[in-house]
């Protein structure tokens, strides 16, 4: 992939989660440059709908702008350079303040996967508490690269970290992995919350479920086709 055809998949992405409800007027996804790995490409401080390819950056792995830019930038930049720069093989990352999701990183309620299509949460999505390392006086925004280091050491087996108080990382191999594991995150939430309403014991998925789901092939283009029809 090209650097042309990263930037305007990166702009599908973002319509994809606006219209899924992914990312409200808040929230973020980036890739990993194709052609510099030291560097990842990610929109200017814009609501994903209104994202174009005019509006995406090029930063490096400090989560500061390669060229000099007067617009104005995701304060929250450093959560893509954290996690970009902690793990290699990751090259996708969305932030998301996803409705469905915020109870379990409001709670001691644990977020495991119930339906095979969660298994990137991993057994149990960790939630990364930003006063643990930097006491109680932020505005739980991740808002220097030492804060973006620490969430990235978060991340256990699974592709998802919850941010108390917050929101979630989702991480992804592609653009494409990080936007179906971001929906498919977002649904486990809300058939989890479900359950538990009903006054059920929700089943996690074994072990050996999670990973073979993670190692089976799905036709995940027939996913993004749809997500693309949707949002246009």
């Amino acid at each position: 992939m090209d650097h042309a055809a990263a930037v305007a998949n990166l702009v599908e992405a973002n319509h994809i989660l606006a219209r899924e409800e992914i990312l409200n007027s808040y929230g973020h996804i980036s890739f990993r440059d194709p052609e510099n790995p030291e560097q990842f490409l990610l929109s200017r401080s814009r609501s994903a709908e209104q994202v174009s390819a005019d509006d995406i950056i090029t930063f490096g792995l400090d989560g500061e702008p390669v060229e000099p830019t007067t617009q104005k930038l995701y304060m929250e930049r450093y959560i893509h350079s954290g996690i970009y720069a902690k793990h290699p093989h990751i090259n996708s990352v969305i932030h998301a303040h996803t409705v469905a999701v915020l109870p379990f990183a409001t709670s001691d309620i644990p977020f495991v996967p119930v339906v095979g299509s969660a298994s990137p949460i991993g057994a149990k999505a960790p939630v990364w508490d930003i006063a643990d390392t930097f006491g109680p006086h932020t505005a739980l925004l991740v808002t220097n690269r030492e804060m973006g280091a620490d969430l990235a050491d978060a991340f256990g087996d699974g592709h998802c970290v919850l941010m108390r108080g917050h929101g979630m990382a989702v991480t992804g191999a592609t653009i494409l992995d990080a936007v179906r594991s971001s929906i498919e995150i977002r649904d486990n939430a809300t058939i989890l919350l479900s359950a538990l309403a009903a006054g059920g014991t929700p089943k996690p998925l074994h072990p050996e479920e999670i990973q073979a789901r993670n190692e089976f092939t799905f036709d995940s283009a027939r996913g993004w086709e749809n997500w693309i029809a949707r949002s246009r």
